[in-house]
């Protein structure tokens, strides 16, 4: 049937079909190039990178941006306020942070200590104890007396030596995380909580920027890192592990929404906390991933004074992903992975 519409008004309304299709192509190519661009710059994600010392620890955090973005200076409080935290509560270097208090006290009555310490000595006695006493973070006097004798291979004298092991001993501690309470059974017990405090501080700059909704970033706190999401390329974090005993290029790993660990042999004196002296084994360098910083360095640390028998032993029950860099008898590097770092990284394993 002929239509008795006007022509000038059916192209009219023709034509504004045309741009309202053209409207919603637009937009819907505008959303799709905001997805796929999430993952790098080409996205207009928003690079933000900040650097520094925390209690003489530096530190590096990276965040990329796309859909929240956070103005920098918001970033800067954040980040600020998560180091702060870290140093008030188990810096050793503070006397008035939560650790220096507790252990300037020589009365054996329970000391109330925070909610985010408490956990820290949770982990760092369930570590003790899954290393039967050889990582303890009680073991403070006997570091100091390393350093004292200015010779960290033959150490303080086995006289000295048993004068300080008295003052250690993780089993010297109680803990009642429920109340917050921390007590020594010994006047002179200390913790000493250095071995574990950047791992944390990366794990508190970590939850401040996911209660931010910080879609990905890195966090790099003296040598421990924590990443989420991708780097500005869109790609996970690559991350370069080296060694002085490894031979060649260094590895890289990428890290995605997980935390990896590392502990040197070359840092200062390995020291067996069951004898008070110094590992005689050649395990220079872990690696050690995990959920959280804080586990990944703790984890990093036993596995290195265990050596590279029983240390590989620890992370393999454990099922951890680890990477161990060893010499062997004739000097020469090795490098031994666990299952579970095989299982993760494929053929990067094999490198």
């Amino acid at each position: 049937m002929p239509s008795n519409e006007n022509p000038d008004r059916a192209a009219r309304r023709r034509a504004r079909k045309i741009a309202f299709a053209l409207i919603v192509v637009l937009v819907g190519v505008w959303i799709v190039w905001g997805w796929l661009g999430r993952g790098g710059p080409s996205g207009g994600a928003a690079v933000f990178t900040t650097s520094g010392e925390s209690a003489g620890v530096p530190y590096t955090v990276t965040v990329v941006q796309t859909a929240h973005v956070l103005k920098d200076s918001d970033l800067h409080n954040v980040i600020a306020t998560a180091l702060e935290k870290a140093t008030w509560l188990m810096s050793a270097s503070d006397p008035s942070s939560e650790t220096s208090r507790f252990n300037a006290t020589t009365s054996s009555d329970p000391v109330r200590i925070s909610a985010e310490t408490a956990a820290v000595i949770v982990s760092a006695l369930k570590v003790s104890e899954q290393t039967a006493g050889a990582f303890d973070v009680t073991l403070g006097p006997i570091l100091r007396a390393y350093a004292e004798t200015g010779d960290t291979v033959a150490g303080p004298s086995d006289s000295k030596l048993d004068a300080l092991r008295a003052r250690t001993g993780y089993e010297k501690l109680i803990l009642d995380a429920t109340a917050s309470t921390l007590a020594k059974t010994e006047p002179a017990i200390t913790v000493d909580l250095r071995a574990l405090l950047p791992g944390y501080t990366a794990d508190l700059v970590a939850r401040g920027l996911d209660r931010r909704k910080v879609e990905s970033y890195l966090i790099e706190v003296g040598g421990q890192r924590r990443a989420k999401g991708r780097d500005p390329a869109g790609r996970p974090w690559p991350i370069e592990m080296t060694s002085a005993a490894q031979s060649g290029a260094p590895r890289t790993i990428p890290l995605e929404d997980s935390a990896l660990g590392m502990a040197h042999a070359a840092s200062g004196p390995v020291v067996d906390a069951r004898t008070g002296r110094r590992t005689t084994h050649t395990l220079e360098s872990v690696w050690v991933l995990h959920a959280d910083a804080l586990w990944a360095q703790a984890y990093a640390n036993a596995v290195l004074i265990l050596g590279p028998e029983d240390g590989f032993l620890l992370a393999k029950l454990l099922q951890l992903p680890a990477l161990l860099v060893f010499r062997g008898p004739d000097g020469t590097p090795n490098e031994r992975t666990t299952p579970a770092y095989e299982e993760r990284f494929g053929a990067l394993a094999a490198k």
